[in-house]
């Protein structure tokens, strides 16, 4: 192990020795303070989203642990940035790991070195706020999460997994978690209730820095007028010259 974490890839033969340097000089970069140059240490949206999704999800066994960390090719410098992507989620989506429901209302406070300094390296308030605002209407939609809870509920259904669970555990899962009988439907309905929810409460949070989710809260408004932000979420008449603007709820980039 290696600060916690422990080697999962690739497959070592027996004996082989595990290469810790890449993480080992991340570690020793971050704990510097001095973090410089951090996008070219990390794969910066991936980093991005994984925040966004975890304060979506509430995700809060996910911040420090239950990761998967990577590099994509440790032989070139460029493949040397530093990835991650999130396991073992049972405790998200309105779920402690026991089971127990969560308010959806919760604010998650993720105090990460990694989080803290991609918010100083942008060195503005809308940085995660604008970048909601592009998931708000795509990933991040309502409609799409939910619909991506019901296919797995109609599976259950179909295959017969749902029958099999409730028998399982309506016996009781010991001393630690008590499971209550499982009902498919009623869980369908907590989870688009849980879902409407926590939209609202992410919708009225990120709208305390910036403006540029408002227009996501009339459920797809039918207005036509262009609306432009700059990178740093600031409304623009027009674009003004080379760089990347949000146009429409859609990031776009000028060359000239």
């Amino acid at each position: 192990e290696c600060n916690g974490w422990t080697f999962s890839y690739p497959d070592l033969e027996e004996g082989e020795a595990i290469d810790w340097e890449p993480l080992a000089e991340f570690y020793s970069y971050m704990s510097s303070g001095e973090t410089e140059n951090l996008e070219e240490r990390i794969d910066e949206p991936v980093w991005s989203d994984l925040f966004l999704l975890t304060d979506l999800m509430m995700g809060f066994d996910n911040m420090n642990k239950n990761l998967f960390a990577y590099f994509y090719d440790i032989t070139s410098d460029r493949g040397r940035k530093l990835g991650a992507a999130p396991w073992d989620m049972d405790a998200t989506w309105g779920r402690t790991w026991k089971g127990a429901s969560q308010d959806p209302r919760t604010k998650v406070v993720n105090i990460s070195k990694l989080h803290i300094a991609l918010q100083r390296m942008h060195n503005n308030s809308y940085y995660y706020a604008q970048r909601y605002a592009e998931l708000r209407n795509t990933h991040f939609c309502a409609d799409s999460l939910k619909e991506r809870f019901h296919r797995y509920f109609d599976l259950f259904a179909e295959s017969g997994a749902a029958q099999r669970e409730t028998e399982r555990w309506s016996e009781g899962g010991g001393e630690v978690i008590q499971m209550p009988q499982l009902d498919f439907d009623d869980e369908r309905r907590y989870i688009d209730e849980w879902i409407d929810k926590r939209i609202e409460f992410l919708d009225n949070l990120f709208s305390i820095n910036t403006d540029i989710t408002q227009h996501y809260k009339d459920d797809h408004s039918t207005r036509s007028e262009t609306r432009i932000y700059d990178i740093s979420g600031k409304q623009m008449p027009s674009t003004t010259g080379k760089g990347i603007y949000i146009m429409n709820r859609r990031k776009y980039m000028r060359k000239k």
